[in-house]
Parts: C-alpha cells; structure tokens; sequence
C-alpha cells in the first residue's frame, strides 16, 4: 500500500464505531480534541445483538441524541422451570430499553460527528506503529498520526492485537433470532424482559418486545458451548411461540474476563475489546459506555502524557468498573454453576433477590453496594418499593 508522505494528524484515533467508540469520541470531540473514528464497515451495519438497553447503560449515554428506542419493558421477568420458580418484578422506568442495533450505532456515531470527529467509515486499521511521542496508523484509507488510539472494535479486536496485546479474553457463545409472530404472541409479550435459567447449561435464554417483532436469544456462560440454534428451537416451542417465517441466526461471542493490561503505551482498549461484558448478566452495554468515558477522561486529563493517562484510566477502571465485574464473575459462578445452591437460596429469597437485581440493573445500586452495606440489603431485600 502507498502511505502519504506526511500523514494526516490527529490527537486521538479510535476504532470501531460501535457503541463505545462512538460514546469515547463523542467525549472528546466535544471537549475539543481532533478525533478521528474509523469503522471498517459501512453505516449502519447489522449486529448479532439483542438490542436490550439496560437502565444503568441507559443513564451513561451521550445527551442530547435522538436515540430510536423501540419498545420499553418497565416489567422484567426471570423463570427457573426446571425448579418450578418465577419472579417478576416492575419499576416505573424502563429496566430495559428495545433498540434496532444499526439505527442505534448510526445515531451515535453521528452524534460524534456532530461535535466535531472525523468519521471513516470503510476504514479498516492494518497496522499500529510506535514513532517516538506518537503513533501511525496504516489503514486500508491510508496512513495517519495520532498522539493516542482508543481501541473499541470488538471481542475479537484485530486492532488490540495491531497495539501489542496477545491474550484474548475468554470468549462464550450467544445467538439470536428475530422472530416473526402473530399479533396476539407479540401482544402477550409487551412490555416484559423475558429471561430463563438453564435453557442451556450453563447459561439462559430470553425473549425481548420489539416494535413488530420479538428478538430472542440464548447465551452459553462456558466455552465450546454447542447445540445453542436447537436448544433456542425448544425454548420457543416450550413457550408456545411460533415463528411465521423461519428467523435467521446471528452468532456473537461474548468476552466474560478482562483484557490484560488496559493500556499500552499509547494504546488504551475499551468495551468489548477490553473484555468488559458483565459475566452475570450478559451485559456488556454499561460497562462499555463507562469505559469509554473514563478512556477519554483519562486522556484529556493526563494531558496527553502516556504515563499519566495510563495511571488515570487504570486508577478509575478499577474504582469504578473492574471491581463490579469480580464481583458479578463470583456471583455468575453460583448462579451458572452451583445450582443447587442457587435454588435453595431463591426459593428462599427469590423475589426479595430479584428486586435486589432490578436495582443493580436499572443503575440505582451497585453490586458492590449491596454487598458492602448490609442497611441496603435491608432496604432492597425487604422493601419493593
């Protein structure tokens, strides 16, 4: 490939246009950086993605955007068949939030653009170089320069591996299927997160309300996983819901450990690419967006220095996400993998436990919260306010 003689400049490059790439250039940009954000595909493109927009994920979004939601589901259900338990609980606001990933993406990439970042799209990186107090970056567009790159493309991340990283996270298997169903299925599932224990073992399936369609899924919380396309089959069919054309199968993986260390040099690694999807829930939105704010944060505040950046963002990461997520990896643990256990405490406490869940996931506690202040269990345990 023939590089320009004097490449294009930049403060920040970032990779990868989906939902925290476009949240960490959206950031910078506005806070006066030049950002460019490159996209190896062309807008907007399809995700194997449930679309479900979590509270807590919700509230870190960028302000200001015409974000296009779908549907809302204020009521959330969790069913444990095999054990012959149900718990519903529902909260004035939406738990989850419906979107159309390719709509979603689009907006917030525009919505980066808009205050001032430079978009690429059909960019692919193919190369990273370290250039003394910069980087180059060889795409299939060309070469620029850049004082940081901010590396968001996915579970997988080529880029991440371009910057110097070797080990993947480890990586689980989901699918999902857009179903088609008759008004009186689709109906019957308004405005309610559907999820199921032990569809697969380990691991749940779920059923979310879209506009005109239900979007289910299923996800395996162990490696190597199979069987995953027959076993959504007969959730369906145990529901009683029947698709009106055959759906389509997306695949995804979906990293449940983190990517080590966060930073090299001048390279930072967030959501996705950093390995940062909630290991209890499957849910790896929030902790994208976070992580995201926090990677530009760290770079305008430490000035650009990679010694500074790099103690800023590991120091908050820390703090504020990876904390959350041992946590949450000790407690999918039991949830996945010690169902005995598991069903003997929520047939106990299983509605209390719930309630408990809905106030982690509609972002008004933590789980490191709950755990550290037994007046919160009180109060989340006992009152269902």
């Amino acid at each position: 490939m023939a590089h320009d003689t004097y490449p294009q400049s930049f403060d920040v490059a970032v990779v990868g246009a989906g939902p925290a790439g476009s949240t960490a250039a959206w950031h910078l940009a506005r806070a006066g950086a030049g950002v460019v954000l490159l996209e190896a595909r062309m807008l907007p493109r399809a995700r194997a993605c449930a679309g479900g927009v979590i509270g807590r994920a919700r509230a870190a979004l960028p302000e200001g955007l015409a974000y296009p939601w779908e549907h809302t589901c204020p009521v959330a259900q969790l069913h444990l068949p095999g054990a012959l338990l149900h718990f519903q609980v529902e909260r004035a606001e939406p738990l989850v939030s419906m979107v159309n990933r390719a709509e979603f993406d689009l907006v917030l990439a525009r919505g980066a653009e808009a205050v001032g970042a430079q978009l690429r799209e059909h960019c692919r990186t193919l190369a990273v170089h370290h250039r003394g107090n910069r980087l180059e970056i060889d795409t299939s567009a060309g070469r620029l320069s850049t004082r940081f790159v901010v590396i968001a493309d996915g579970a997988l991340s080529p880029t991440a591996a371009l910057a110097g990283w070797r080990r993947e996270p480890l990586l689980v298997p989901a699918i999902e299927w857009a179903v088609q169903v008759d008004a009186e299925t689709l109906a019957r599932h308004h405005g309610i997160a559907r999820f199921d224990l032990d569809e697969v073992d380990p691991g749940y399936a779920w059923i979310f309300p879209k506009r005109e369609t239900l979007t289910a899924g299923i996800l395996a919380a162990r490696r190597g996983s199979r069987g995953l396309k027959a076993a959504l089959g007969r959730y369906l069919a145990r529901l009683g819901i029947t698709p009106q054309v055959p759906p389509r199968t997306r695949g995804a993986v979906l990293p449940l450990t983190c990517r080590e260390p966060l930073t090299r040099g001048r390279a930072l690694v967030i959501g996705d690419a950093a390995g940062l999807v909630d290991p209890l829930l499957g849910e790896g939105l929030s902790f994208a967006l976070k992580s995201a704010a926090l990677a530009a944060r760290a770079i305008l505040h430490g000035r650009f220095d990679p010694w500074l950046v790099q103690h800023h963002y590991e120091s908050a990461m820390a703090e504020e996400v990876l904390g959350e997520l041992r946590l949450a990896r000790t407690l999918s643990r039991l949830l996945y993998g010690q169902r005995r256990v598991r069903d003997w405490l929520l047939q106990r406490s299983g509605q209390s436990l719930t309630e408990a869940m809905a106030e982690v996931v509609s972002g008004r506690a933590t789980l490191r919260g709950l755990v550290r202040s037994p007046a919160n269990w009180g109060r989340l345990l006992w009152h269902s306010g």
